[in-house]
Formats: structure tokens, sequence, C-alpha cells
């Protein structure tokens, strides 16, 4: 069996199935705790001093001093724990880069589960606009057609503040 050889300095947590990836400098101190993998959080948590760490936190927050909240990973790789590859997290876009609801069926009608409330987005010439909160999907569905129809009408497609409230 041949053992994979990695060029970045890594970690192995308990129970993880692949090393991570850190930065050579904070290598040695990483290795000191305790850092274990948590299959249904799909994310790698440590103790330092008594209180609970998930290691990317920890290195964004305490090794490289970051002002950040939240912290997420830039290309999506849970293991690799590069500072380069953690970047912070605003909810305020948690709307704009958020997928769209697996249960829709309809276009540009979304569903935030912090509010409990649907949303209609149109994106219209490279621009995202929103529409509105609705407390059904149906609202939203509504307001998306609507907000169409209008621009469809409008045969020169020039721009359309009155629709989205633009200036």
């Amino acid at each position: 069996m041949k053992i994979k050889k990695y060029s970045a300095p890594t970690i192995l947590p308990t129970n993880a199935p692949k090393p991570v990836l850190v930065d050579r400098k904070w290598r040695n101190l990483l290795n000191k705790i305790g850092w274990r993998w948590l299959p249904s959080m799909r994310l790698i948590r440590g103790s330092v001093k008594g209180k609970r760490w998930l290691m990317h936190k920890y290195i964004a927050t305490k090794l490289a001093k970051k002002p950040w909240d939240e912290v997420f990973f830039e290309n999506g790789d849970r293991f690799d724990m590069r500072l380069v590859n953690l970047r912070p997290y605003d909810r305020s876009f948690d709307g704009a880069t958020r997928k769209v609801f697996k249960g829709r069926k309809r276009k540009g009608v979304y569903f935030n589960r912090s509010t409990l409330h649907w949303y209609a987005l149109l994106k219209f010439r490279n621009k995202l606009h929103y529409l509105g909160t609705f407390k059904s999907a149906d609202g939203a569905a509504r307001a998306y057609l609507d907000a169409r129809k209008q621009i469809l009408a409008n045969k020169s497609f020039g721009s359309v503040p009155k629709l989205f409230g633009d200036k």
C-alpha cells in the first residue's frame, strides 16, 4: 500500500477521513491540541484551555488575530485550513448568495430560513433586483411574474426604475 505524501504541512485529527492542510508557522502549535473530526458537522473541533473551538475559527481569530465573527472556506474544502483559504463570512450577503430552495418549483422565488418568509428576486441586465418579502410562495411568484411581464412589455429594454425602485 502506498502512503500519500503531502508537500504542505498537515495535521491528522482523530477520526478524520484525510489530513488537514495548515500553515507551516502554526503546525506545531496546532499539533499540541487534540483535534477531532465531527462527521455530523463535517468540521474539526478541539478543546483549548477548557473552551471548545472549531479549527478554522481558532486559526482565524486566535492565531491570525483576525476580527472575524464567522469564517468560511473560500475554495469549499473543509480540510484546507490555510489562512489563504479562510475568509470572513457576512450574513448580509446570505440572501444573494444562497442556493435555490430545493423544494421550489418557481423561478425567482426563494425561502429564507431565518425569517421563515419567501422572497422574490429578478435578474435583469446582470443585476439582481429584490422584489420583496412575502408570507407565501404564491405571493412571491406573483411578484416575480408581474415584474417579468413589465420588463417583457417594454420593447426598448431601457431602464425600469419604477419597477425596482432604483434611483
